[in-house]
């Protein structure tokens, strides 16, 4: 039987002074899974201490992969990662710049089964079966995810193996092995049980427990937390630290058109779009539950009725999507799937992302 002082010593072990601590034994060619959706989430400061180690040949695994000068964008600078497997890219130029450099090797994969290869991991199945990828270079292989120096490809990605379930065909994913998982919480407890911050669950709670050792970087440690307060209990947890610092960047800022306006992106809000965003707005009716894809889809809350219900999600766990915030009310934890901060509605609830 354990001893009640062997039961605190151990759990007193959970946690650090700092990231660097909480990375004692971290090295070069490690695989970690890094938590976050767009920017809200982001163990910027557990990314900043890697960055500062100067761990080279790293497999690093994401959602997202943030943007230039930031998290891993300048980890991408100073070269230290030998692959990344990610479902978007875009929004940093500077992995992009490595990628085609030959730099990099990237592999897409699609956001439900990334989020699905983490989950196994964490629940210790070897693969599953989806229908996600069917018919496409996810199934058939041959993107060329390394290049060489003169953009030419260098290594090409494999195909899935296929099977029929009941008549209807699905890939074959294996899991992930990850050696870290890397994760963002807003409040943690000596025991290292994690509470997180509206949609910065994302990606966060599926990375705990899914590799070797899970370090966790809290905004706030406290002695014990309640246990219906709790969204990842302690046991997927090895090292939690209490960060000092939140750069509490922001990618886009779009203001409801009452108050001031301030958009990042010009691309957004253009008189194509609107016009588009106002058709489509049309075509609700009360008491649809409608996905809201990227790009223009996401444009379409304002532009509802208030006589019309319809409950919208996004694919960041928010479910229940309101307007554009006025100046005063931008939370950062609280972006859609174009990234751009959103109200939440009333009775808006944050899922999982798998």
């Amino acid at each position: 039987m354990i001893s009640r002082n062997f039961a605190q010593r151990f759990f007193s072990t959970k946690v650090f002074k700092n990231a660097f601590e909480a990375l004692y034994d971290i090295k070069d060619g490690a695989t970690v899974l890094v938590g976050g959706f767009g920017l809200p989430g982001v163990p910027e400061n557990t990314v900043r201490a890697l960055n500062k180690m100067g761990v080279k040949n790293l497999d690093y695994i994401s959602n997202s992969m943030g943007i230039p000068d930031w998290g891993p964008g300048m980890m991408a600078n100073d070269g230290q990662m030998s692959k990344i497997s990610t479902s978007f890219l875009g929004g940093n130029p500077a992995i992009e710049a490595q990628y085609l450099a030959g730099k990099v090797e990237v592999e897409f994969v699609p956001q439900g089964s990334l989020s699905e290869k983490i989950r196994s991991a964490q629940a210790n199945i070897g693969a599953f079966y989806t229908p996600t990828g069917l018919g496409s270079i996810v199934e058939l292989g041959g993107f060329p995810c390394l290049l060489n120096s003169d953009g030419s490809p260098k290594k090409y990605t494999k195909g899935r193996k296929k099977a029929v379930f009941n008549g209807k065909e699905y890939l074959l994913e294996e899991a992930f092995h990850p050696d870290y998982s890397f994760i963002k919480a807003h409040i943690g407890d000596r025991h290292g049980n994690l509470r997180y911050r509206k949609i910065s669950k994302s990606f966060n709670a599926v990375m705990a427990g899914a590799s070797r050792v899970t370090i966790a970087e809290v905004d706030h440690i406290v002695d014990r937390l309640p246990p219906e307060k709790i969204h990842t209990p302690g046991i997927f947890v090895d090292r939690l630290y209490q960060c000092d610092y939140n750069s509490k960047k922001v990618e886009r800022i779009k203001i409801d058109s009452n108050d001031e306006v301030v958009d990042t992106r010009k691309t957004l809000g253009t008189s194509v779009r609107d016009r588009i965003s106002k058709r489509l707005a049309k075509e609700m009716e009360s008491g649809m539950y409608v996905n809201l894809g990227i790009g223009i889809p996401s444009e379409i809350p304002p532009y509802i009725p208030p006589s019309v219900k319809v409950q919208f999600q996004v694919e960041n766990g928010l479910i229940g999507v309101g307007p554009y915030p006025s100046t005063s009310h931008v939370l950062l934890s609280l972006i859609h799937i174009c990234r751009c901060r959103r109200y939440a509605v009333c009775r808006s609830r944050w899922s999982p992302d798998h």
